[in-house]
């Protein structure tokens, strides 16, 4: 039995009156791609790295019955036998899926793209399509790259999975409430958006992690 809950996540812009009086939709456009933007980025945030306490999800980096790969007692670079230990462990619980594939930082993919499989091999771990033992990579800032173990520091996170098993749940649509008081001495609407939501991995296994990369 797993549950969700719904969770507020709101984000809040300032417009000026100024900008409202502008005949231009492509501003109104743009404010609202601005917003949902934030939302999106907040999901994705929570996804990875969500705390689980409070208000925040519990994403897939933190929660204790993912695979853990471990580099070192104080981290390590990262190797070929770390990306086969990450998917080796997903298929030995039966977790895996036809699509499946790698969240990396932008440090990481750098230094994959410099690291060969092992001596003397001309592959690397990260190939020229951007790819990872053939499995895709979704590469963002999001994923930490500020962690420590041991005497290591500036650690660098992986996850490897099948994000079909990644659920976001929304509760109703996306709610716009719009303030025109508060501020309007100052000349300002203050527009929020407000949307309820959840993250749950329905099987955990599914998803292996690496949180000591040294780069």
């Amino acid at each position: 039995k797993k549950e969700m809950t719904p969770k507020r996540l709101a984000v809040s812009t300032l417009l000026s009156l100024q900008n409202l009086m502008q005949s231009s939709p492509a501003l109104e456009t743009m404010t609202v791609q601005d917003m949902v933007a934030a939302v999106e980025e907040k999901i994705d945030s929570a996804g990875i790295n969500g705390a689980g306490t409070g208000n925040i999800p519990l994403g897939a980096l933190n929660h204790a019955d993912v695979n853990t790969i471990a580099a070192g007692a104080n981290g390590d670079n990262p190797t070929w036998a770390h990306i086969i230990d990450l998917e080796t462990a997903v298929y030995v619980a039966n977790a895996n899926a036809a699509k499946m594939g790698y969240i990396i930082n932008s440090g990481t993919q750098g230094r994959l793209k410099k690291t060969k499989h092992e001596a003397g091999d001309l592959g690397y771990l990260m190939d020229k399509k951007n790819m990872i033992n053939n499995y895709e990579v979704g590469v963002t800032n999001l994923m930490p790259g500020n962690l420590s173990k041991g005497t290591g520091t500036d650690l660098n996170a992986a996850l490897f999975g099948d994000f079909n098993q990644l659920l976001i749940g929304q509760w109703g649509f996306y709610d716009l409430s719009v303030d025109d008081k508060s501020r309007k001495k100052e000349g300002y609407v203050e527009i929020t958006l407000n949307t309820f939501l959840d993250i749950l991995l329905r099987q955990p296994k599914a998803f292996s992690v690496i949180k000591d990369w040294v780069l």
